[in-house]
């Protein structure tokens, strides 16, 4: 639609979807959890899920204890520095970051945990073990892989409600949507944490995660089938 907005009506739009290897063993991880197969959700189920969670991790001192893991750069777009004003009114939750702390970010709260890690080195554990991971993207973006992972690992998902971003695309038992101002998102995190809620296994999770697959799976032969179209023996 916004491409047709901006080109024209007629213009010809297709969707080709995004894939990469990894989500390929994530959304089979997201079926055996779904599956009750007695693996602990987001758990490696072979060969190639255990390298992925278990390649020699960086040197990092762990937080006893997440309440929540944000999941993106320290970027302001990706919403970092909205989420440290948002842990700032959560004072009794703990709160980590996957990166150095910012030298520009001057202060933050006791709560708030700066580890370098890298998905490999264990954001994805963090992910599937906190009760919350959020993906606070502030500006629109065509489709995230940072919220897709954490859609296929963790428990619950927040994002920051935003009409024009790919989020909004998500249905609504999928996420937890934040209003902008931190400090009302806090009281809303805050109720979120007081609940088990574990959207793994729900209804919801399990259609979005199908079709996410179904309409992406193929995507790279689809783009490859397109420009170099297969011709009929002559």
């Amino acid at each position: 639609e916004l491409a047709r907005r901006h080109f024209g009506i007629d213009v010809p739009v297709s969707v080709t979807g995004l894939w990469i290897p990894e989500f390929a063993e994530l959304m089979t991880r997201a079926a055996d959890a779904r599956d009750g197969d007695g693996r602990q959700a987001g758990a490696p189920g072979n060969e190639n899920g255990q390298a992925l969670l278990s390649r020699t991790p960086r040197q990092t001192v762990l937080p006893a204890h997440v309440d929540i893991v944000f999941h993106g750069h320290a970027v302001e777009a990706k919403g970092a520095r909205w989420m440290a004003d948002v842990a700032a009114a959560l004072p009794t939750r703990q709160v980590l970051f996957p990166f150095p702390k910012p030298a520009k970010w001057a202060k933050t709260t006791e709560n708030c945990h700066f580890v370098d890690l890298s998905w490999h080195s264990g954001l994805a554990k963090l992910v599937e073990s906190a009760p919350i991971t959020a993906v606070p993207s502030l500006w629109s973006a065509p489709i995230e892989t940072a919220l897709i992972k954490s859609l296929a690992l963790a428990k619950q998902v927040a994002i920051v409600d935003n009409s024009s971003s790919y989020s909004a695309e998500l249905p609504a038992q999928l996420v937890l949507r934040l209003p902008h101002d931190p400090a009302i998102a806090a009281k809303e995190l805050e109720a979120a944490l007081a609940t088990t809620s574990d959207n793994r296994t729900s209804t919801a999770r399990t259609t979005w995660c199908n079709q996410f697959v179904s309409a992406n799976a193929t995507a790279a032969q689809r783009c490859l089938d397109r420009a170099f179209p297969r011709r009929a023996p002559a």
